[in-house]
């Protein structure tokens, strides 16, 4: 094992797909009429740990933040930053600042959000006494706010960049808000008034959140008065749960319940472009990696299909690069290596990697191409991918080990450095 992470590089790269399920009275989700009011439950895999916008760390507690807190300018689903709050954007010639006018916009108490508002808030994310975990590379580079007017606003940045806009992406803190996190820090768990289409009403911690329609909201109207979000870590019972119409809504569906949840009549399966990038990634520090044309030969000795075939059950697609095809970014014209072990052997005997005592094992300078390859405890596709893996590497002549582990766990070996590869899945 190697301590010092390194640069990590990318053999493997699997999209899978965003699956989300309704319960419906009716199998054809074309011929549904939205009605107003009403509520809606959706499974949540995890408790939030906080809905406090600058200490939250896990994505489960920002699906709930983005519903429940606006900001200047907010990520569509193209990755691209587009106007929310902001009602004008204007860039300085030199691109060191944007001056921004906001839009009349209310908290959820009626009160007027003004431009004070977000230069305090963003004194809060770079405040070196809270130690804001979300304080990103983007809010780094602001080098002021300033509040020209009660609705015009001005952030000037240290660099130029490509994420500037980015930057005002942050979530912004009423005047109640701000004083009760100045005095108590992460013991502020929860904020009182919201600038998004719904507040939190009700928190039952490990069983549900009630969020209600905020009814002082400045953006679109929302048809359905409230949402219940139902905690329930078993991904069994969560699909057993929207089949008895315990639950309406289930994101996220691991493959093999999509699978079976597709032919039960009552259930509308959307399955949505994927975000979810699986990878396998190397610990250069090991020098089995070093070589490129060892990585290489690597990547065109996996079964890249087999993988979306066999364990996402076709709710998948092999990945052409770490950024998925929903991004601006995406290059279409990039292919992924194919599936040609014959081919990796080649690469391998020409880079100095071979049996050369008979046991099936490679070698190079007295190193035998041996590595070990670790992913996240309780998810089936890495699991058994993690299994193909090793007997596609096997086939080629390495030795390959495999581990599972607890995510903290395992998250903390891969950010000692302690490790050799790691089948990782990203959300972009």
């Amino acid at each position: 094992m190697f301590r010092k992470l390194s640069v990590l590089l990318i053999p493997m790269l699997i999209l899978f797909s965003s699956g989300c399920t309704e319960k419906s009275a009716q199998s054809n989700k074309e011929s549904a009429v939205f009605a107003e009011g009403g509520t809606v439950v959706i499974a949540l895999e995890v408790e939030p740990e906080s809905l406090n916008p600058l200490f939250y760390r896990s994505s489960y507690s920002g699906q709930l933040l983005t519903i429940m807190h606006d900001s200047v300018m907010e990520m569509g689903e193209d990755f691209t930053y587009q106007s929310n709050i902001c009602d004008e954007l204007i860039w300085s010639e030199d691109s060191l600042s944007i001056t921004v006018s906001i839009k009349e916009w209310l908290w959820s108490d009626g009160t007027i959000m003004t431009a004070d508002d977000i230069v305090s808030s963003c004194e809060l994310y770079k405040n070196p006494e809270l130690a804001c975990p979300r304080l990103s590379d983007a809010i780094r580079n602001i080098k002021s706010v300033t509040a020209l007017d009660n609705q015009t606003v001005c952030y000037s940045f240290e660099s130029v960049r490509s994420d500037l806009v980015s930057a005002l992406g942050h979530f912004i803190f009423s005047p109640s808000d701000r004083a009760a996190i100045v005095k108590d820090g992460r013991l502020v768990n929860t904020l009182t008034n919201e600038s998004g289409i719904y507040e939190l009403s009700k928190w039952d911690h490990d069983s549900s959140l009630v969020l209600e329609r905020n009814e002082n909201y400045s953006g679109k109207h929302s048809s359905l008065e409230r949402v219940i979000f139902k905690i329930i870590p078993d991904e069994t019972s969560r699909a057993i749960a929207l089949e008895t119409g315990e639950i309406d809504v289930l994101n996220n569906i691991p493959p093999h319940i999509a699978n079976r949840l597709s032919s039960v009549k009552e259930v509308v399966l959307h399955n949505n472009p994927g975000r979810l990038v699986g990878m396998l990634t190397w610990n250069l520090e090991n020098p089995v990696f070093t070589d490129p044309a060892v990585r290489k030969a690597l990547s065109f000795a996996i079964d890249r299909e087999r993988i979306v075939e066999d364990f996402l059950y076709g709710f998948g697609s092999i990945g052409k690069g770490p950024i998925p095809p929903a991004s601006w970014a995406h290059d279409a014209k990039i292919y992924p290596d194919s599936y040609n072990p014959e081919r990796s052997k080649r690469m391998l005997d020409k880079a100095g990697w071979v049996d050369s005592d008979g046991d099936g094992i490679r070698e190079k300078d007295g190193v035998d191409l041996e590595f070990e390859i670790i992913t996240k405890k309780g998810d089936s596709v890495r699991e058994n991918s993690l299994i193909m893996l090793r007997e596609n590497f096997c086939a080629i002549g390495a030795k390959v080990e495999c581990s599972v582990a607890e995510f903290s766990s395992m998250i903390e070996q891969v950010r000692s450095g302690n490790f050799d590869s790691y089948l990782r899945v990203y959300s972009s």
